[in-house]
């Protein structure tokens, strides 16, 4: 009688598990010189241009929004005819690994700047990389879903989708997970419902909003609460391009959550002042074994800045640029009912780092 094998012993489940995440990744761009189109990546492969917030990106599990398309080999013509068009190929994944990102969505507008081809490619490409994809457009249903990442003994569920895109796809072909905000309660409630027992936290990231808007549209405010109230722990938005409000949200189990409504660039060829104005969201979780869900420990802002040369990169925010981020950020949460205080309140190093206050706390003093 043959040996029956073992069952596999799961992961043991960390205390705490930290995630950390930004808004717009662009690696490559098409640009137009003299009436002619070419492709032109951001920086040369063996480049690392998140070394200078690579301290402020570590975590154990890194999120990212790649809005430029993933292929193994970029066409040199984008059949996209929008203004902006994005891209990006096999051989600068790299550089999303070097930054120590492990998670990417894909749904976002510029989706199709790589067209069916970009679809199709993209999730491999990752894939291939060692990057876990989320939002990525698909062919079969259902395209709104919960995609399913284990760290650290933890279950984490994304749902990544988009409420505006600037092409409507190929009919028959691959599709974006995108929904109305109309339609956030009637589509996404079901899911969150049906995947909140088997996992230990949920997150939505979702591409929305108006560009370069510093107040968030009543319609995001409700969906994102609704979310919350319904099982989702963390709200994550971008599209902006502009930092908006972070909210804190207590849910009717006494739950804390968050909305980052928008956390704007973060490698992207744009930095006039507004844009320019960035950083990267750390949440801590903690787990409460008396408790159905882990508890919010802490959540804290890294505020950075987009520089130019050389070649474009986030770099941590100090001086006066810190605390143009840093009052950015106080004064729009604040409208938002929520309080960001600074980490170091009197001022002794130079991080200008935010933390969210009146957080119910997990009976841990552990510092970020």
């Amino acid at each position: 009688m043959a040996p029956v094998e073992a069952e596999p012993v799961p992961p043991a489940r960390a205390e705490t598990l930290e995630l950390t995440f930004v808004g717009d990744v662009v690696l490559g761009r098409y640009l137009v010189h003299r009436g002619e189109e070419f492709f032109a990546q951001m920086h040369p492969p063996a480049d690392d241009p998140f070394a200078r917030v690579a301290s402020q990106l570590a975590a154990d599990v890194v999120v990212g929004n790649l809005e430029s398309p993933a292929m193994f080999e970029v066409p040199p013509l984008s059949p996209s005819s929008n203004k902006w068009r994005f891209g990006t190929s096999a051989a600068h994944m790299d550089q999303l690994l070097r930054g120590g990102f492990t998670v990417m969505s894909l749904a976002n507008n510029h989706y199709f700047d790589l067209g069916v081809e970009g679809q199709l490619e993209g999730p491999q490409v990752l894939a291939d990389a060692g990057l876990f994809a989320i939002g990525s457009s698909r062919t079969e249903d259902p395209l709104l879903r919960v995609e399913t990442l284990e760290v650290q003994g933890w279950r984490i569920g994304f749902v990544a989708f988009a409420t505006l895109r600037n092409h409507v796809g190929v009919r028959d072909g691959p599709q974006l997970p995108f929904t109305s905000l109309g339609q956030v309660r009637e589509r996404l409630l079901p899911i969150i419902a049906s995947a909140r027992a088997d996992h230990d936290l949920l997150i939505v990231v979702v591409h929305w909003g108006s560009e370069y808007a510093n107040d968030v549209g009543n319609s995001n405010k409700i969906a994102a609460r609704t979310l919350l109230d319904n099982g989702v722990d963390l709200v994550i938005g971008h599209h902006p391009h502009v930092l908006q409000a972070i909210e804190r949200h207590s849910s009717g189990d006494d739950h804390d959550g968050l909305i980052a409504y928008s956390l704007g660039n973060f490698l992207f060829p744009r930095n006039d002042h507004r844009p320019g104005m960035t950083g990267v969201l750390r949440v801590r979780y903690r787990d409460m074994p008396a408790s159905a869900r882990p508890c919010l420990d802490e959540a804290r802002f890294h505020p950075a800045y987009i520089v130019r040369q050389p070649g474009w990169h986030p770099e941590p925010a100090q001086g006066q640029r810190g605390r143009q981020v840093r009052q950015r950020l106080e004064q729009l949460s604040a409208s938002h009912g929520t309080k960001l205080v600074r980490a170091d309140p009197n001022g002794e190093a130079a991080s200008e780092d935010l933390v969210v206050a009146g957080l119910r706390g997990c009976h841990s003093a552990t510092p970020l």
